[in-house]
């Protein structure tokens, strides 16, 4: 089972950041969990105008999760933001880090190399990025009722996946697993590949069906209303659509894929999924 004692909010004192911090109290809430904020300064402290400060600052901003009953603690380090976020959710240790897609300078903050990106790529908890198009969440309710994992069988989404099973069980969400079969790239007007039996589409939507199915258990099959989705397509445009189709409240996902140029950077798939879900998206290393 998923549980969740501590969970670590970087605080940018930006509207995104804000945004995250609802999401962070819905699930503090739910999991009975403490809430840690931290900021990271560079240098000056700039909470855009505000009392110089900056635990002070830090403090105010987290008004919104004392004022849930939530236990609150708040944190100020000074240095490069990814690896403090990612070393103090290690020293603490924290259960999730949640933080917006965007940072105080806009959409530049979502190209490689932003501090979400970096995080996401090097924290050793999971981390929940909550974009700006995300809904706030329903107070009194599980913090997720849909929930979207994809699997292409690695290592890293088969974690994803008992991460999946685990939130949708105690919330009670629906939970939807999706494979995409991406790597047939000529697809003819029939919906057949090139110089490839006609046969052989529809053989692999059925394999790769029954392994989905024997990966769902009693208990989830049980409780989490499950659906196994097999699509043609490229990966993240078909997770992006099926979450928008299925009003996905998470979409959880590996970090890593099974292609070796993902290993490179953050994983191609997650990397497109995070910059572009207009739900928040749960990313997880396997152990």
């Amino acid at each position: 089972m998923v549980s969740i004692h501590r969970i670590l909010v970087p605080v940018d004192f930006s509207v995104c950041a804000s945004h995250a911090l609802t999401h962070a109290i819905a699930l503090a809430r739910w999991y009975k969990a403490e809430l840690l904020g931290l900021h990271v300064t560079e240098g000056a402290f700039d909470a855009g105008g505000a009392a110089p400060d900056p635990l002070a600052e830090v403090d105010r901003f987290l008004s919104p999760a004392r004022e849930a009953g939530l236990a609150v603690s708040s944190s100020v380090l000074e240095g490069t933001p990814a690896r403090a976020i990612v070393d103090h959710a290690l020293a603490m240790p924290v259960d999730l880090v949640v933080m917006g897609s965007h940072g105080r300078r806009g959409f530049e903050r979502l190209l490689i190399g932003s501090v979400t990106e970096r995080v996401v790529r090097m924290a050793s908890c999971p981390v929940l990025t909550v974009p700006r198009a995300a809904p706030d969440p329903s107070g009194g309710r599980p913090p997720f009722r849909s929930i979207l994992c994809p699997i292409d069988f690695s290592g890293h989404s088969l974690r994803a996946m008992e991460h999946a099973m685990s939130l949708a069980r105690e919330s009670d969400a629906r939970l939807t697993l999706i494979h995409s079969l991406e790597w047939l790239p000529d697809w003819n007007d029939h919906g057949t590949p090139q110089a490839m039996p006609p046969e052989l589409p529809s053989w692999l939507e059925t394999r790769a069906r029954e392994r989905l199915e024997a990966l769902l258990d009693q208990e989830t099959l049980a409780f989490a209303r499950p659906e196994v989705l097999v699509v043609r397509g490229k990966a993240y445009q078909e997770i992006l659509r099926a979450a928008a189709e299925r009003e996905a409240e998470v979409i959880v996902m590996g970090l890593q894929g099974r292609h070796p140029l993902d290993l490179a950077v953050f994983g191609s798939t997650t990397n497109h999924v995070v910059r572009a879900a207009e739900c928040p998206v749960m990313t997880l290393k396997a152990d």
